[in-house]
């Protein structure tokens, strides 16, 4: 909850971050960035000094995406790098509660073992970028999604 006065001290407005949902959530930030806000530090009552110190905007939430991929997948390699076939082992970035086990949706950087492909490559641990996903999943404008296999291609640990 973001509670606070502008510096005139006469308006007060008051915000519940979560609830708004959509696009009413956006036009508040937008409304909100457009001026100054500034919220009162130190006690509400009986103080002659007021001090204010100024408010960060709440951030723009992560698109939610179904995660269609997990530890242990095969993915296909789309490039031609000269791998065919990884498994994952890992996704970089995830953070999850305990035994949770790590999955991705298409974007996600996740590190893989390549298991067929050239003899040099094989063995080996390389970050890959999700590109393809087998799994349905929706998309804002109400279009739902899915790929025939699912598919990544080789990156640098970059």
């Amino acid at each position: 909850r973001l509670c606070g006065r502008l510096r005139d001290g006469r308006s007060e407005w008051r915000l519940e971050a979560w609830q708004a949902h959509g696009s009413a959530f956006l036009h508040a930030v937008q409304f909100f960035a457009s001026m100054k806000i500034f919220v009162r530090a130190g006690p509400m009552a009986g103080e002659k000094a007021t001090q204010y110190k100024e408010a960060k905007l709440p951030r723009k939430p992560r698109v939610k995406m179904t995660r269609g991929v997990q530890t242990e997948s095969r993915l296909r390699v789309v490039d031609n790098s000269g791998a065919k076939e990884v498994k994952v082992i890992g996704v970089k970035g995830f953070s999850g509660r305990l035994n949770r086990i790590p999955c991705a949706a298409p974007g996600d950087i996740v590190v893989c073992s390549v298991k067929k492909g050239k003899p040099d490559l094989r063995k080996k641990i390389v970050f890959c970028v999700f590109v393809r996903q087998k799994k349905i999943w929706k998309r804002r404008d109400g279009v739902n999604i899915c790929f025939e296999d699912n598919a990544c291609c080789l990156s640098d640990s970059r």
